[in-house]
């Protein structure tokens, strides 16, 4: 064997090593982010979704929807002590089409004006000075592990319930053949607040309904 061959028969052997090692990291990443998949019942709509193992995830016993048509199937939520939290729902189409109920969805300027009116009716003087410029609301195009989807923004400068403090909420309204599902992530408006998001879009961006 020559010395370049002997060489050439090296550098093999160092990259097989590396493929190995990648493969190892590969499956050690992947067994600390198992896939989660709820909804398998006769009524419920299957999905996949991929959370790390020590954020916790709570199923829903609830069947039932509410006045948007919406089913929650399970809350996922991360250790931080004042950390994101992640609604998965979904609201059956029964005819309409997915721009239809995505608008349910998104907030507008009249939602506003709405939250403003009764949050100066029920809380008085301790929030005298609430406007609308304390609630910033946006909507766009967005697409979701391949599927089409409108991501909307809520993100209150002061509390907009009586009880709780001021919250940022995203929902992310992904299509399907049949229903329209809503990921709806909620965390406290604040220094941690994009952080928190992010941690929480990471997660969102495995969704898929199978």
């Amino acid at each position: 064997m020559t010395d370049t061959n002997r060489a050439l028969l090296a550098i093999l052997s160092v990259l097989a090593a590396l493929c190995v090692l990648s493969v190892a990291v590969f499956a050690i990443r992947n067994r600390s982010n198992p896939s989660v998949s709820i909804g398998t019942d006769a009524v419920a709509a299957p999905y996949s979704i991929v959370v790390p193992t020590d954020w916790k995830t709570t199923a829903s016993t609830d069947s039932t929807r509410d006045e948007m048509g919406a089913r929650t199937y399970e809350w996922i939520a991360s250790p931080d002590a004042n950390g994101a939290n992640v609604a998965v729902k979904d609201a059956l189409k029964d005819g309409k089409t997915f721009e239809e109920i995505a608008n349910g969805f998104v907030w507008t300027n009249d939602d506003v004006g709405e939250i403003v009116a009764f949050m100066k009716e029920e809380t008085g003087d301790l929030y005298k000075d609430f406007s609308e410029k304390d609630i910033l609301i946006s909507s766009g195009a967005d697409t979701i592990n391949g599927a089409k989807a409108v991501r909307a923004i809520r993100q209150c400068q002061k509390p907009c319930y009586v009880e709780g403090g001021a919250a940022t909420t995203v929902r992310y309204i992904v299509d399907a053949p049949d229903r329209v599902f809503v990921l709806e992530v909620t965390t406290g408006t604040g220094t941690m607040t994009a952080d928190l998001l992010n941690a929480a879009d990471a997660a969102v961006r495995t969704f898929k309904a199978e």
